[in-house]
């Protein structure tokens, strides 16, 4: 009886402790933000593909800003501008041969320094919030994609830029999809900023 006494009171005050003294919505907690980015490139199509003396390589800026920064460096966002919006986080070149399907695939990974990581804590809960736009990050990645096609006997040069927000792409996973359908003809997919939707980019026969 005693016993059964002690547990009620218990819970007694451990209800009136939490109505106190609320826990937070599941949903409000703050997620830990990636340590890197994953920038995935497939060459789709060419018309070398599979042959030994095809290759590929991708020279590529890989890098962060705020959303409020983003109409004051729109010019720069272009991937024919010779200025790159944001903060640089990596700028490397990387290549395979293209003779195997292995070699199609590029896997770009990109570490996140201490500041990065800092900044992505940051990323806002709450968009209406005032300072909002200051803290939400974005990721901007240009390249310049060069395919040696060895049936070509060429080599086809494709510039290319991103802008991708963190808050639709918090695991910071991108792919990007490469199809060459002669010299002058090819296109570039990826995913777009503010949507998970496909955008493309083509170069006019």
């Amino acid at each position: 009886m005693k016993f059964r006494v002690i547990t009620r009171w218990c819970l007694l005050i451990l209800f009136a402790g939490s109505a106190l003294c609320p826990l937070p919505a599941l949903g409000r907690f703050r997620r830990e933000p990636p340590r890197s980015a994953l920038v995935t490139v497939k060459l789709l199509k060419a018309p070398g593909l599979n042959l030994p003396a095809s290759k590929w390589e991708i020279s590529y800026d890989f890098r962060l800003m705020s959303e409020s920064r983003l109409w004051a460096e729109r010019s720069k966002l272009n991937e024919s501008s010779t200025e790159h919006a944001g903060d640089l986080i990596k700028q490397a070149t990387e290549g395979k041969s293209l003779a195997t399907p292995a070699g199609q695939t590029l896997s770009l990974r990109i570490p996140f320094d201490a500041n990065s990581l800092a900044r992505l804590r940051e990323q806002p809960l709450d968009k209406s919030a005032s300072d909002a736009e200051l803290k939400s990050q974005i990721f901007v990645f240009y390249a310049v994609i060069s395919v040696h096609d060895a049936k070509l006997k060429r080599t086809v040069t494709m510039p290319m830029s991103r802008v991708w927000d963190f808050s639709n792409f918090p695991d910071a996973h991108f792919e990007v999809t490469v199809e060459i359908s002669d010299a002058t003809t090819y296109s570039i997919k990826s995913s777009s900023i503010k949507s998970n939707s496909i955008t493309i980019q083509q170069k006019p026969k």
